[in-house]
């Protein structure tokens, strides 16, 4: 059965690979003991153009919440730094009210909005969302300005035939590189 893998030498967002990889957890599976990123780096490989990278996010966010007994508040602002829906920042403070005193800690308008709000209207829910918005824009727009460069570079590449045809099976990979890397 085909495996893919995604690896970067130098993973956008998260430091040096050396970092991330001290940072790493390990899974068990059939080919031994493998590191895979953290939760926390996930997170900001995931801040892309893409906008369903930030549902993923936020559900990362609430894992990484619920698996702990008691988030201390290293953790909890971390959540309120990550969080991209509405409905999981309201979540947190109803689950951690203690969050709502840290949300001056942390430059996300719409937070202090709705960590003061007792009730939500349309219009006080459709502001919040613009300013989200906002938020998720200054993500793509940083990740369109790191991966521009890397992009025209593989176009590059591919033009000039110097990459492994993508699919390429590992063994005839290896195999071909005999010395070569």
């Amino acid at each position: 059965m085909p495996a893919y893998l995604d690896i970067m030498a130098r993973p956008p967002r998260v430091g040096s690979f050396a970092l991330a990889l001290h940072r790493s957890a390990r899974i068990r599976c059939d080919w031994g003991n493998l590191p895979v990123v953290s939760v926390p780096d996930l997170v900001e490989l995931k801040k892309t153009r893409r906008a369903a990278d930030y549902d993923v996010i936020s559900n990362l966010v609430r894992i990484s919440l619920t698996s702990q007994r008691k988030p201390n508040r290293q953790s909890l602002i971390w959540a309120l730094k990550n969080v991209f829906r509405v409905e999981d920042a309201f979540w947190i403070f109803e689950r951690w009210p203690e969050a709502k005193h840290l949300v001056s800690r942390i430059h996300r308008p719409w937070l202090n909005m709705i960590s003061s709000a007792g009730n939500v209207d349309v219009e006080l829910y459709s502001r919040v969302q613009s300013l989200l918005s906002n938020d998720i824009a200054r993500n793509q727009i940083e990740d369109i300005r790191y991966w521009s460069s890397i992009v025209q570079e593989l176009r590059d590449l591919r033009k000039n035939r110097m990459l492994i045809p993508e699919g390429a099976p590992v063994s005839k990979i290896i195999a071909s590189s005999q010395g070569q890397w």
